[in-house]
């Protein structure tokens, strides 16, 4: 497990929380798709796979996104986290009701450092 770079994920979703989103893998956002207030910069959003894969390789991300292709995101962050295919399940696709009554950028920001924490914790367990 890359725990180096799942330290550089929780810096880079608290340094831009309007770019996390664990709903996707990756998308381009239009005016309109979030409130002006939760458009980050970038206009993009990315999940922590998404964050792995835009850090590692940001011009690959970007095509993934404009292509509409999250199997390649998936399959690039699995890789570059040396996650194991039940682990990158566990990261990726399982999280908890928790998030989704968080309302803000900032909680849901939160709430994946602590949700990696926890992960690297229990060694991909959890």
């Amino acid at each position: 497990m890359n725990v180096k770079l799942l330290r550089k994920i929780q810096k880079a979703i608290l340094k831009e929380p309007r770019r996390f989103e664990m709903g996707e893998w990756g998308m381009r956002l239009e005016l309109g798709d979030v409130p002006d207030r939760h458009m980050p910069p970038c206009k993009t959003l990315a999940c922590i796979a998404g964050h792995a894969d835009l850090l590692t390789h940001p011009r690959l991300f970007q095509r993934a996104v404009n292509d509409d292709d999250h199997n390649a995101i998936r399959v690039r962050a699995q890789e570059q986290l040396g996650l194991t295919d039940r682990q990158a399940e566990i990261l990726f696709t399982e999280w908890d009701d928790a998030y989704d009554k968080l309302t803000t950028p900032l909680q849901r920001a939160r709430w994946a450092v602590k949700r990696i924490d926890k992960f690297i914790r229990t060694n991909g367990a959890e």
